[in-house]
């Protein structure tokens, strides 16, 4: 979750299973080849550490944002629900390894 004194919502990363194991790959420098528990905590890393570099950036910008440990959520056809009501917005990206998004939902 993403909480703040001014606003609250949540943060999720989406990859394709491709995508993932990709930089799972990278992160290890062995080959991943398939999602199991030890490549699902990944998931959580990966997770800490782009959040953690974004929550630098922004609370030097005076957004004084506070966080939660990372949930994971893997498998097909699952729906990932927003903690708040508020508006959403979803940031595809391209790399080199395949895509992924970032969707953000914040409400006061």
């Amino acid at each position: 979750g993403l909480v703040t004194d001014v606003f609250t919502g949540s943060v999720v990363i989406s990859f394709p299973a491709a995508t993932f194991l990709a930089i799972m790959t990278r992160m290890l420098g062995e080959e991943c080849n398939e999602i199991n528990d030890m490549i699902r905590d990944g998931a959580g890393e990966l997770t800490n550490i782009i959040f953690g570099q974004a929550k630098i950036t922004l609370n030097k910008q005076g957004f004084g944002i506070k966080t939660a440990l990372p949930s994971v959520i893997a498998g097909h056809d699952h729906t990932v629900v927003p903690m708040t009501n508020g508006p959403r917005v979803a940031i595809p990206f391209e790399t080199d390894v395949g895509p992924f998004s970032i969707e953000i939902c914040l409400s006061q």
